[in-house]
């Protein structure tokens, strides 16, 4: 606007420039001499306006360039222009982001300073400041009785003039320029102004672009150095210690943490204070458990929505039962941020203020933007906590089962054994007392080869850095330990030897078997054992028939024996097929010990014909 007055000016100027020269020409009109130096006077006062002018636009570039706050840029402009136009009384009002129909006042000087409280706020819609707002025009009223929109201040009772510039940037209103004068004001003042007002939109727009741009700076700062520290925190407490000290300690509220906990449903079912900072302690670590009650927030907060409060005492929202929990606390504003991961809330961001305040974005902003990261941080360490928690019972789940089927494969048969011995004792010693001798000499056996495998199973069990293993009966040693000292086979054919001292023949054939890992020979000797302990608990056999190859890179194990049999599971299973998911624990626990090396078991077996067990496990070469 300023510049449609510029050519004016420059047209004063070149006429004060020849003034002189028309003055000497037409000096013999002395009629027209006082009206020429009154032009004269006139340019050059035009003249000095527009040096000062330059001169106050000058002065605000500078500012634009500097580091000064907006704040501070502000009141130092308004400071400059009274200075050099001689405004005795000026204001600044800025339009409020958070309600583009209201302005607030930002810079002031004079009277303004005197009678206007820092943080006031006017309506566009009211007085001669909000009609040149609607407007975007300037508007100068020299007697400001006159007009009914004029708004009086109490101690500004000899006001007679004011005079609204509105400043615009683009198509966009920023805010007024007011001057209230006791003094009438020219159209050049009004159009001095209305040049400065139109600087002063650009350096306002510019401070706060680079205040954005350093507010965005920072807030990428402050997300890296949080994500940073977060993920070497090693759990849940630290991953919230990080967060109370990287985002909390720069604010000036007290930030508490909460989590709930959820029941088997999801459903959540308490919650706790797991850390807070508060500006006069810092940070505090904090275990307390909260009921939980659905109230009027809940949907919000589920929906991922902060929720404010500016005073949780009067507002209607707040539940009776939470007002009852916080009747001692001090501090009534509260904000409430949710902690959302996969669209479910697993805790709260809860800020509190010990006045009544009203919240807004640049307060909530350094919080709501690490929320996303807390949260996702402390899913990883509950989910990983979670992880080790099930791998620590899967461990003590599979210990336990490998415990059981060592137990059936030694201990059980070898208490069997014994049973069956000692039943038999009393009827062998009535026939033939030497008969009876060696059986008890061979219960005796049993029992410290039971002994000796209890033990060996004990040992197990001890903590590795354990060295202080007992041992066995003196000269003794577990079945399994024959395998790992003499191999597979050897500890086979000593196993067999035992068993024919029961009156069992049993044969091995390996003359295809090379050794094979501890691991599978274990393996395979334990299904032996089972195979041989069914034989003698139920097949009444005479003979047994073991064959042991490790041939087209399968080790195939078969165990033939001439007993009973038994009928193969359900009807309809041809040629006496016994399915390997059927049968008693002992058949199970071969399937197990097979499947867990990557192989499989068949049994075949019908009424009268015997059992068949072939055993295949894949083939791995002897390790060195």
């Amino acid at each position: 606007m300023a510049e449609q007055h510029t050519p004016t000016i420059e047209a004063l100027v070149r006429l004060a420039d020849s003034l002189p020269a028309v003055i000497e020409a037409v000096c013999r009109e002395r009629q027209l001499r006082p009206i020429l130096m009154r032009l004269l006077q006139h340019a050059s006062d035009a003249a000095k306006r527009r040096a000062v002018s330059i001169a106050i636009i000058n002065r605000i570039g500078r500012l634009i360039t500097s580091r000064l706050s907006l704040d501070e840029i502000l009141q130092t402009a308004i400071e400059t222009i009274c200075g050099n136009l001689h405004f005795a009384d000026l204001g600044l009002m800025l339009v409020d982001p958070a309600n583009p129909e209201m302005l607030v006042l930002r810079a002031k000087t004079g009277i303004y300073s005197a009678m206007l409280p820092k943080d006031y706020r006017q309506s566009i819609h009211q007085g001669i400041i909000g009609a040149a707002a609607r407007a975007r025009q300037r508007i100068l009223l020299n007697d400001v009785t006159s007009d009914p929109r004029y708004i009086p201040a109490r101690g500004m009772d000899d006001v007679c003039t004011e005079l609204a510039v509105p400043v615009v940037v683009g198509d966009r209103l920023l805010g007024v320029l007011n001057v209230e004068s006791t003094r009438r004001l020219s159209e050049e003042d009004a159009v001095d102004l209305e040049v400065v007002a139109d600087q002063l939109g650009v350096a306002i727009d510019n401070a706060r672009l680079f205040a954005r741009t350093q507010h965005t700076l920072a807030e990428t700062q402050l997300l890296y150095e949080t994500s940073r520290r977060m993920s070497t925190s090693m759990d849940v407490d630290e991953v919230i210690g990080t967060y109370l000290e990287q985002v909390a300690a720069r604010g000036r509220y007290v930030c508490t943490v909460m989590l709930y906990a959820f029941d088997e449903a999801g459903q959540r079912t308490a919650a706790f204070i797991r850390g807070r900072w508060t500006p006069r302690e810092g940070r505090v670590h904090v275990e307390e458990r909260l009921p939980y009650t659905r109230d009027a927030f809940d949907p919000l907060l589920d929906a991922g929505q902060t929720v404010t409060i500016a005073d949780f005492r009067s507002d209607p929202r707040v539940s009776a039962e939470l007002r009852c929990i916080q009747s001692g606390n001090k501090r009534p504003a509260w904000a409430m941020i949710p902690l959302m991961v996969r669209s479910q809330r697993i805790g709260l961001v809860i800020l509190s203020y010990p006045f009544v305040h009203q919240w807004s974005e640049a307060d909530l902003q350094p919080y709501q933007a690490t929320a996303a990261q807390l949260a996702t941080a402390i899913d990883s360490r509950q989910q990983h906590l979670l992880l080790i928690e099930r791998g620590q019972r899967l461990a003590v789940l599979e210990e336990r089962q490998r415990l059981a089927r060592d137990l059936h494969d030694s201990v059980t048969q070898l208490i069997f054994s014994m049973t069956l011995i000692a039943q038999s004792i009393v009827p062998a010693w009535r026939r033939d007392a030497a008969e009876g001798e060696r059986r008890v000499a061979r219960l005796l056996e049993l029992s410290q080869s039971t002994l000796t495998e209890m033990r060996a199973l004990l040992a197990e069990l001890r903590p590795a850095e354990d060295t202080t293993v007992a041992s066995g009966i003196e000269g003794t040693m577990p079945e399994i330990g024959r395998v790992r000292r003499d191999g597979l086979e050897a500890a086979l054919r000593l196993h067999l030897a035992d068993i024919a001292r029961d009156g069992l023949q049993a044969d091995l054939t390996a003359t295809e078997y090379r050794p094979q890992p501890l691991a599978h020979e274990e393996t395979l000797f334990r299904i032996v054992q089972e195979a041989l302990n069914n034989v003698v608990k139920h097949a009444r056999a005479r003979r047994i028939e073991i064959t042991l190859r490790a041939v087209d890179g399968l080790i195939s194990l078969t165990v033939r024996d001439d007993g009973q049999g038994f009928t193969s599971g359900p009807i309809g299973l041809a040629d006496g097929l016994r399915s390997p998911t059927s049968g008693g624990f002992g058949l199970r626990i071969m399937r197990e010990r097979a499947e867990a090396l990557g192989g499989r078991i068949d049994v075949i077996s019908a009424p009268g014909k015997g059992t068949i067990i072939n055993v295949r496990l894949p083939q791995e070469d002897e390790q060195p």
